[in-house]
């Protein structure tokens, strides 16, 4: 009687303590979902390029000449 008590008991508690970290599983699931849901999808830029670097890319990349290079850089104020 006393071994069956104590596995009765034993079970009972590990079962609860199973029960509680199964749901709290589940809502820290839900939270971190709601969470990745509500955040922004697109690429995250919190450093803005500055104008005459966005302007050397494009004449580095072949977008603009030099003619137009040195006339944006003009209108830019650099």
């Amino acid at each position: 009687m006393w071994s069956s008590y104590c596995w009765n008991g034993f079970g009972w508690w590990w079962g609860s303590l199973f029960t509680f970290l199964f749901w709290v599983l589940i809502i820290c699931c839900l939270v971190i979902l709601i969470k990745h849901r509500s955040e922004p999808q697109g690429p995250k830029n919190d450093a803005k390029e500055a104008p005459l670097d966005i302007l050397k890319r494009r004449y580095a990349s072949g977008e603009i000449n030099s003619q137009e290079f040195a006339q944006m850089k003009k209108d830019l104020g650099y």
